[in-house]
């Protein structure tokens, strides 16, 4: 694989120190964006003082006036990659507070990509078939792969802007979108409590394999609905997202040829932030409480008439009784 970098202060020696100063200084004052440029501090062995990296280069360079260049930062073979199936949903975006609607998230569009991904670890150029081994800045990524029925021809199959990975962090690379993968997604079951501040949502997710070969798949979900979460049930086993704390992760073989998988879990949401009502919701939330009070002074206000219906239908029964009871006795007389 090849990266490339694009842009004007991607690597740089050590004297970008000296560089920086003498552009900055040989600046008009009043140009915009002169103070990107940022600081160093000679006593820090060189670093930037604000939020850069520096990445050292394999080869020299030259970048001529007001112009950009492209620097090839490294070039390894025999890195283990492993690839794999990634299904991921489109589900809403986090929020400062709880998601409490019964509809937010239940449809989300499904993505099936293609994966490459492995360890940047090791020793970097190295033949013994390693990991990459050294800073990898951010910029976009391009993954080539050789066509066996076309004459071992090499052509793009990916092409994607990835973040900034540090050593001994693992890479991964969208490669590209699968189509005869199909995934179902259902939501079988939700429950909101706001008396407790709890909500349970439960979903059926079907990941069916079109092609000849068996795969193996890495079903993602996140838990987008709030920050403290747990996994209260899964039909299979699943482990913590590596550098996500609000997702998981199962790995799923699936068998060729119409095999399927169906995972089933429930998420238990806890401590529940609801955002603050605004006038509207304080007005009509009265509004609903004064009604359901008039509702419950109306129900036991007629439970207390038919139980004083009902008391004065006894006395009178006693009457009639009274009254018969004294006609037998004048009769008997």
């Amino acid at each position: 694989a090849r990266w490339w970098c694009g842009g004007v202060m991607s690597t740089i020696s050590r004297g970008i120190s000296s560089v920086v100063k003498s552009v900055k200084s040989s600046m008009p004052k009043g140009v915009p964006g002169a103070d990107l440029l940022g600081s160093f501090d000679d006593d820090n062995k060189g670093q930037i003082s604000r939020n850069y990296t520096i990445t050292a280069s394999s080869a020299a360079t030259t970048i001529s006036a007001t112009g950009a260049t492209r620097l090839r930062m490294l070039n390894v073979k025999g890195v283990n990659v492993r690839r794999y199936f990634l299904v991921r949903f489109d589900t809403p975006k986090y929020e400062q507070y709880a998601a409490t609607a019964e509809s937010h998230g239940a449809q989300a569009d499904t993505k099936v990509k293609t994966v490459v991904e492995f360890e940047n670890d090791g020793e970097g150029n190295n033949d013994h078939g390693g990991g990459l081994g050294c800073l990898l800045p951010s910029g976009r990524w391009r993954v080539y792969r050789r066509e066996s029925d076309q004459f071992g021809l090499r052509q793009m199959s990916s092409d994607n802007l990835l973040p900034h990975y540090e050593k001994n962090h693992t890479v991964t690379v969208p490669f590209e979108t699968v189509s005869n993968v199909e995934v179902y997604r259902t939501r079988t079951g939700f429950n909101y409590d706001d008396d407790k501040m709890i909500m349970v949502e439960s979903f059926e997710v079907k990941v069916v394999n079109g092609s000849q070969l068996n795969i193996e798949v890495v079903l993602e979900a996140s838990m987008y609905r709030w920050s403290k979460w747990e996994i209260s049930y899964s039909s299979h086993e699943f482990e913590a997202h590596p550098t996500h704390e609000r997702c998981v992760l199962w790995l799923l073989p699936v068998e060729a040829s119409g095999g399927e998988v169906v995972v089933n879990y429930t998420v238990f949401y806890y401590g529940l932030l609801l955002p603050p009502p605004t006038k509207k919701a304080l007005v009509v939330s009265k509004a609903i409480a004064k009604q359901k009070q008039d509702a419950a002074d109306a129900k036991a206000a007629q439970k207390e008439a038919e139980k004083a219906a009902k008391k004065n239908k006894g006395k009178g029964k006693e009457k009639e009784k009274d009254g018969d009871d004294a006609a037998a006795t004048t009769d008997g007389k």
